[in-house]
């Protein structure tokens, strides 16, 4: 339909942020009819137009912006109808809520543990109308960033917990070490008492489908005796 080259489509996606189809359970893009009018005028601004990339991601972001500024318009417009009015009818709530719902802005870069970043992206807008705490209330939470900070030993205490676990499911397991450098769930040290030729193989595949396993890069088997 919109006549563009596969790994065109694939650059456009890591170029524009807004550009994300969704993928099916065989990882292929399905795209929805959003996604074609995004496509579309896209190879509009950028052939016809003459546009560069840049220039259509300004393009886009002045468009979300002003978006944002009509469903505020909207939105407080409605907020001070009087009770009994037409827009205090169920249907035109309804409405009034899916639009606060489409409503998004720009947001990001954000730094995961690593210290990658991912791109900027337009995300939902929730609108906070009250904050209600205890006294002396305790806020629980963790600083986070590139190792080591303080989440780190939090993971450290967990490699120790969880271990008995593992040796339910893989008795043969003596040790295992979830190095800081590898933010724990990425990379792993196992150590086990070997009996059979391809036992290494059987640990990994079996861990791989354990919870946060499942997100290791790096899984590194020796014999109880390294």
């Amino acid at each position: 339909i919109a006549d563009i080259e596969p790994y065109v489509l694939r650059y456009w996606e890591t170029e524009f942020p807004f550009l994300k189809p969704r993928k099916n359970k065989s990882e292929q893009r399905v795209y929805t009819k959003k996604d074609l009018e995004l496509i579309l005028e896209i190879k509009r601004l950028l052939y016809q137009e003459r546009y560069t990339i840049e220039g259509v991601r300004k393009r886009f972001a002045l468009q979300i912006q002003r978006g944002y500024a009509r469903h505020a318009a909207e939105s407080k417009a409605a907020d001070t109808q009087p009770l009994g009015c037409e827009s205090q009818r169920p249907d035109k709530i309804l409405e009034h809520v899916r639009k606060r719902l489409r409503e998004t802005r720009i947001e990001g870069p954000f730094g995961d543990h690593t210290g990658f970043y991912s791109p900027a992206e337009p995300y939902p807008v929730f609108h906070v109308t009250c904050i209600t705490h205890r006294k002396d209330m305790l806020y629980p939470t963790t600083l986070v960033g590139k190792p080591p900070m303080e989440d780190c030993y939090m993971g450290k205490a967990t490699e120790r917990i969880f271990l008995p676990l593992l040796r339910l499911d893989f008795p043969e397991i003596k040790d295992i070490n979830l190095p800081m450098e590898g933010v724990f769930h990425n990379f792993a040290l196992i150590s086990i008492k070997k009996s059979y030729t391809g036992h290494a193989k059987k640990i990994i595949h079996g861990l791989w489908g354990k919870g946060q396993r499942t997100f290791a890069k790096r899984l590194i088997v020796v014999g109880d005796d390294v």
